[in-house]
């Protein structure tokens, strides 16, 4: 592990090179792999030996290089030299084991030199490459596994060069650039040599560290941790870190072509432990955090289960099950893959993040709206059809034409006024307490005096958050900040000007989560400037929402909406006020000269 101790010690200057590095080469080698691999793609062949090899956890394959003979093409060369099913096949380049063969090498198809062991007795022979379609599933398989690459390359760029001073984020970045690698786990079609050599022991080397940088990541993402799973670390991470460590021991000594027995279930035990640390801490986390962390920490987690799960699912035996001929556990492991990076990435680099439950509730019931529509008009379209007699091909083809262009003109005003029908039905509360508030910012403007707008302002915050509680400071003329309504306990009644709070305010124009400040005696979860001009009038605070969840992207800008106007009313009246005075001002000064003159009208100035 004196890799990984030895990134956490460099700066960020020094990280930034280092990730700049290993991305840059292995985007380098995945250009490499992809300029052989394109021709035979768009061909749709390459060259086999007439076996193919499944993937997964087998103990009667894994860590070793004898590849048991599950399928055998029928008239291949390898079939007329007398293999059989049950047979197995060792490449003398063992790399050659995961690599598609040359048919247009400068002497014509690419030969291998195998052994062929048949019932324990081995047997050298010289296949020569012959031609084998491509099917849709390999095609998919590659293109999948190429894509992802790329994406987590970029991840890992972007994770680490934007958030280099967290351990967490370091840690995920490198999981990323591991992932990345994993491109080279099944196939590939760069030829017999030193650089595909070092791709795929590359490749071996850095499996177990995906799930150690995972674990190291959930370790270290929440700020706050429970008792019990600090001890719980304290414990188990010694024994876990030499785990990874024996792992990428037999990883590399399998890639250097020796038998590794012990492998496959070692490697279990290493995916077993790695996700079960992964979970606990990662609902420890979850446990332990509340507001915006909580939700983050429950995006992690949901998109963690979704790329985790399905591609531990590839590596247990029996789970190949396939429909059509497509293998559905590639499919999901590869789909939740790209799910799990797109939503670890929302996670941890977006500023806001979505109420999870909120996305995934609107999600759920839109998405089943969309389906029954589309329902609906496929039973329309299959009653209609069996109305329509077979021998009618006319008429048959103009009804399918109206039900297309009914499909087309109605599907989308239907699903709309569906959605709209549900959505003031299941979320019509998020939707009133909106409306109530903006129906007070645009009441705001007509009241007369200042103490009444933040009364009226406190009381529609209040009924907006569900009681979260709410803090009103306004600026005194010492420039300090003081309270002038407040429903959050403890909260401090006076807010110095160089406090925390109030400086990251007053470079702001919207919302600032408070678990994001030092150096503030404020309360809650988050604040809100009322700022005019640059010039920071007051602020509002609000309190944690019931349940510790986290206020919406769509609450906060309304909130951020809101809270802005008011402050430009309050603004108004005291430009107002201002007004009235300076007129009694100046009435009071018109009134002292005009008694002034009648003074000196009065008492004529003597001569000298």
């Amino acid at each position: 592990m004196g890799w990984h101790l030895l990134q956490q010690r460099l700066g960020d200057r020094g990280w930034k090179w280092l990730i700049c590095g290993l991305c840059g080469l292995c985007l380098l080698m995945l250009a490499i792999e992809f300029s052989f691999g394109i021709n035979p793609m768009l061909e749709r062949r390459y060259g086999s030996v007439g076996m193919e090899e499944s993937f997964g956890i087998d103990p009667h394959r894994t860590g070793t290089h004898r590849v048991p003979i599950e399928h055998l093409q029928p008239g291949s060369e390898l079939a007329l030299m007398g293999a059989q099913l049950g047979d197995q096949l060792s490449f003398d380049h063992h790399f050659d084991r995961w690599r598609k063969l040359s048919l247009d090498g400068r002497a014509g198809p690419e030969q291998v030199r195998v052994t062929l062991w048949h019932e324990g007795v081995p047997r050298p022979l010289t296949l020569t490459a012959a031609p084998q379609r491509f099917s849709a599933v390999e095609i998919f398989d590659y293109l999948s596994r190429f894509f992802l690459a790329v994406q987590a390359v970029l991840f890992a760029l972007l994770i680490g060069l934007k958030r280099p001073d967290h351990t967490a984020y370091r840690a995920l970045a490198l999981c990323f650039f591991y992932l990345s690698l994993s491109f080279f786990f099944t196939f590939n079609f760069m030829p017999r040599g030193p650089l595909f050599s070092a791709a795929k022991l590359m490749q071996l080397a850095t499996l177990p560290l995906i799930w150690y940088c995972t674990v190291r990541f959930a370790a270290l993402y929440s700020p706050t941790r429970a008792a019990w799973l600090r001890a719980l670390l304290r414990f188990s991470m010694p024994t876990y870190t030499g785990v990874v460590a024996c792992g990428i021991a037999s990883m590399i000594w399998f890639g250097l072509g020796f038998e590794a027995p012990w492998l496959g279930p070692f490697t279990v035990l290493l995916l077993v432990s790695s996700m079960a640390l992964t979970l606990v801490c990662l609902f420890g986390g979850y446990q332990s955090s509340g507001g915006e962390m909580r939700q983050r920490h429950a995006w992690v987690l949901a998109s963690f289960c979704i790329g985790s799960i399905p591609s531990f699912l590839v590596w247990i035996p029996g789970s190949d099950v396939r429909v059509a001929g497509v293998p559905l556990n590639i499919v999901l492991a590869l789909c939740g893959q790209g799910f799990m990076y797109v939503g670890l990435m929302y996670a941890v680099l977006k500023h806001r993040v979505f109420n999870f439950d909120f996305a995934v509730s609107r999600a759920v019931v839109f998405s089943a709206i969309s389906l029954m529509v589309l329902s609906a008009f496929s039973i329309v379209k299959w009653l209609t059809g069996h109305w329509v007699q077979e021998h009618e091909q006319g008429k048959s083809m103009l009804v399918d034409t109206a039900i297309a262009m009914v499909i087309i003109v109605v599907l989308s005003r239907v699903q709309i006024s569906m959605e709209t029908r549900i959505k003031n039905l299941l979320f019509s509360h998020w939707h009133e307490n909106e409306q109530a508030l903006r129906r007070f910012a645009k009441e705001a403007e007509h009241y007369t005096g200042t103490e009444g707008l933040l009364s009226g302002l406190h009381k529609a915050l209040e009924r907006f958050t569900g009681q979260a509680g709410c803090v009103i400071y306004l600026r005194l003329a010492g420039g300090g900040y003081a309270q002038a309504f407040n429903s959050i306990p403890r909260c401090a009644h006076l807010l110095d000007p160089d406090d925390g709070l109030v400086a990251a305010l007053r470079g702001r124009a919207g919302a600032q989560a408070l678990a994001e400040v030092n150096g503030t005696e404020a309360k809650g979860a988050q604040a809100f400037p009322m700022s005019y001009r640059g010039q920071l009038n007051g602020l509002v605070v609000l309190g944690e929402k019931h349940g510790d969840t986290s206020y919406r992207p769509d609450e906060l800008a309304v909130l951020e909406f809101v809270i802005n106007r008011v402050g430009l009313d309050l603004q108004a009246l005291a430009a107002a006020k201002m007004e009235r005075e300076l007129a009694r001002l100046a009435k009071a000064n018109e009134a002292q000269r005009e008694q002034l003159a009648k003074l000196e009208a009065s008492h004529p100035a003597r001569g000298s």
